[in-house]
């Protein structure tokens, strides 16, 4: 039901809801559950943290945004999480790579990148890694 706020019309949050079609309830449902899981912590917060821990960089990028701009030391960010990332590694110089971090996200993150390293060397040119140590910094 409408009420009068300065002379505007305005719906409860449940009545404006209910006059969405089905999907939309749903989906709405589904992201308010995700943003409860996700920020619930948050609300509780007395202060700032001291610092935040990163696994995966590319899924926390909204993460890395907000501790930049808040000022907050971000610890133990993730390095190689695909053969792409591999790759780079022995570009920059590395003779072995170490997956770590991936492996709480995925634990079959290591089988995952031995699988795609072959499809990687051929999309780049690549017949043999040890060609490639350190070749970033050969101009």
């Amino acid at each position: 039901m409408p009420s009068s706020n300065s002379g505007k019309a305005t719906y409860s949050l449940s009545r404006r809801k209910e006059l969405l079609p089905k999907k939309e309830q749903i989906l709405l449902k589904k992201e308010l559950a995700k943003l409860q899981t996700n920020l619930n912590g948050i609300r509780n917060m007395k202060r700032v943290p001291d610092a935040i821990f990163v696994i995966d960089t590319n899924r926390e990028e909204i993460a890395l945004h907000e501790a930049h701009r808040l000022n907050i030391p971000v610890v133990g960010m993730g390095g190689v999480q695909s053969a792409e990332d591999v790759l780079e590694m022995m570009l920059a110089g590395a003779t072995a790579v170490e997956v770590g971090a991936a492996n709480l996200v995925n634990p079959f993150a290591s089988l995952d990148i031995v699988n795609e390293l072959p499809a990687a060397m051929e999309k780049y040119g690549i017949n043999d890694l040890n060609e490639i140590i350190g070749g970033a910094h050969n101009g």
